[in-house]
């Protein structure tokens, strides 16, 4: 269930970021690379909007910033947060997908855990080739935009789009310009 549902809010999220940015779902419809940029589409989705957060109990003191950290207290990692450094990402809090032309190394941007974490996610894959292939089909078939929306809401484990966020789909016509392969 919750891969489940996890997938579903990333779709959700990604869906509300072309609405936000129609000229990357324009893109999207007319590049001859629609899988390429639909997965930086996800991962630049992944990036900013993406709310797992980790809770690790401290097996000794940690000092962090001056501040100590005692044993056995549970220590919460928000990467949602982590990916807005400005030395790894320029203008963090904006939306480009073509920041991923080049990947960032693992431990600069880990949305479903770093490597060299015990607990990185099995259905990264599948849920990264997922979300790219709905993409790129829902571009290749139809435009959309957005109808009703709202801010972000935390439902207590994760933000998602305002419970009011709406879109309109409607089909391309048959000769409405397809990308070129």
């Amino acid at each position: 269930q919750n891969a489940r549902d996890d997938t579903a809010g990333l779709l959700l999220w990604t869906l509300k970021m072309l609405g936000d940015h129609p000229e990357w779902a324009s893109a999207l419809a007319t590049t001859a690379d629609a899988d390429g940029l639909a997965l930086r589409i996800v991962l630049e989705t992944l990036r900013l909007e993406q709310s797992e957060f980790l809770f690790r109990q401290a097996r000794e003191p940690l000092s962090i910033d001056g501040f100590t950290v005692p044993a056995g207290w549970l220590v919460r990692l928000c990467v949602r947060e982590s990916h807005r450094d400005p030395t790894v990402f320029p203008d963090p809090d904006r939306f480009d997908p073509d920041r991923f032309h080049a990947m960032p190394g693992r431990l600069a941007y880990s949305p479903f855990g770093a490597i060299t974490s015990r607990h990185a996610c099995l259905g990264e894959q599948i849920t990264k080739t997922v979300a790219s292939i709905t993409l790129t089909e829902l571009a290749r078939h139809f435009t959309w935009h957005v109808v009703a929306d709202g801010p972000r809401e935390f439902d207590g484990w994760h933000w998602t789009p305002s419970e009011r966020f709406r879109i309109s789909i409607t089909r391309r016509t048959l000769d409405a310009p397809t990308p070129a392969n």
